[in-house]
């Protein structure tokens, strides 16, 4: 298992070859948390918010880390709400192409 001493960083801030990964796993999936919340709670968001809320309920987690993993786990579950934009959309004036004679004529 990988130590933080493990991990070397060089002045930049980067990895340097060779050193441990602070995460050997990799990401991890949350496909079968989010289909478990989907199948047990469909759309009854207040009981989904009431699982969250003991799971979160830890005493560890800042507020707004709290939110941001509402959050994901939301928008992950029912997909991220649809954004419009306010906007007035004027079309300019068409170009007018017009005949240049040739100079022989």
């Amino acid at each position: 298992m990988t130590t933080q001493k493990d991990i070397v960083r060089n002045n930049k801030g980067r990895f340097v070859a060779g050193t441990g990964s602070p995460n050997p796993g990799g990401k991890v999936s949350t496909a079968g948390l989010i289909e478990h919340f989907r199948k047990q709670y469909g759309d009854n968001l207040e009981a989904l918010g009431d699982k969250l809320k003991v799971m979160l309920d830890d005493g560890r987690t800042s507020i707004a880390n709290k939110i941001k993993i509402i959050e994901i786990i939301y928008n992950r579950t029912y997909g991220s709400p649809k954004q419009s934009i306010d906007a007035t959309v004027t079309t300019p004036e068409p170009i007018l192409f017009v005949p240049v004679p040739d100079e022989e004529g």
